[in-house]
């Protein structure tokens, strides 16, 4: 007869680690969670996605030159299509070269330019460039802020 409490032991077993870490000096370097820009926390609003994602670019504030122009045009049947135009700053600073972003025939002008918008996201550069941008001014501003308080904190 087999014993029962041998095989609940075997099956209670933890499998071996696979591989050994990497040494320090071999690790790429850690990019904390306030790197990146995640276009997806703003759900349909991918014109607001876009306008955020240019200020944390170019380092604008509101008010600065615009990064991009909307041309819109109207057909014979009463359709809009929209075509974003980046300006020559945003164009070297996402490094997308000369490109326009032309969207879908749609009912309404802001309908056509939230469809050039989100053709823009579609672009694998821009989520590239998106995925690898700096944490924002006020980002850092915070972090090093809490930093300093909690080494206050250890010093006391």
């Amino acid at each position: 007869a087999r014993n029962s409490s041998s095989s609940s032991r075997k099956a209670k077993q933890k499998p071996p680690s696979s591989g050994a870490q990497r040494p320090e000096s071999r690790r790429s370097p850690v990019r904390g969670r306030l790197w990146g820009f995640d276009a997806s926390k703003y759900g349909h609003h991918v014109k607001s996605a876009t306008v955020d994602f240019f200020m944390r670019l170019l380092h604008s504030k509101p008010g600065d030159v615009p990064f991009g122009i909307y041309k819109t045009v109207k057909d014979a049947n009463g359709n809009f299509q929209s075509t974003l135009r980046l300006t020559n700053r945003a164009q070297a600073a996402a490094r997308l070269g000369n490109r326009e972003y032309k969207g879908e025939m749609c009912g309404s002008k802001i309908e056509a330019e939230v469809s050039a918008a989100r053709v823009f996201w579609e672009d694998p550069r821009v989520q590239e460039r998106a995925e690898k941008l700096e944490p924002s001014k006020k980002a850092r501003k915070n972090k090093r802020r809490c930093a300093e308080r909690n080494a206050e904190r250890k010093a006391r």
